[in-house]
């Protein structure tokens, strides 16, 4: 039984030394012949985090903004969640689509506060004027 060197690396496939863009196979001694293509390096789609933030926030938001005691509260994160909404979205035309119904949902879901707020106002308007 043979030693095998300890500043060798071990047994393996690498890349091949003379920078070919193949894997060889390295037996712990030498080069061998044997080698393969090299395993393509495949690139993983960027996230969209502007939108997946306003989706977020706009589930946050929407409960709060049905609650007329935590309306106020739930003013600043739907303002957000909109904006956020909005760079999100366009981000995602960049990204081929990726993350572009978070963005709407979220952007949506951050007006519930302005649309209850109005609500509110025409109710209490048309109570007063009938």
């Amino acid at each position: 039984m043979s030693e095998q060197s300890t500043d060798q690396p071990p047994a393996g496939w690498y890349n091949d030394p003379s920078g070919r863009p193949l894997s060889r196979w390295w037996n712990g001694r030498e080069w061998t012949e044997h080698s393969n293509a090299a395993p393509q390096v495949v690139a993983t789609p960027s996230t969209n985090g502007l939108a997946t933030a306003s989706l977020v926030l706009g589930l946050v938001t929407a409960p709060l903004a049905l609650s007329v005691a935590l309306l106020p509260l739930a003013i600043l994160p739907g303002l957000i969640a909109v904006i956020f909404g909005f760079i999100g979205d366009a981000k995602a035309k960049r990204l081929n689509g990726l993350g572009h119904s978070r963005a709407l949902w979220g952007g949506f879901l951050g007006l519930m506060p302005a649309f209850v707020f109005f609500f509110m106002i025409a109710a209490r308007t048309i109570t007063e004027y009938s």
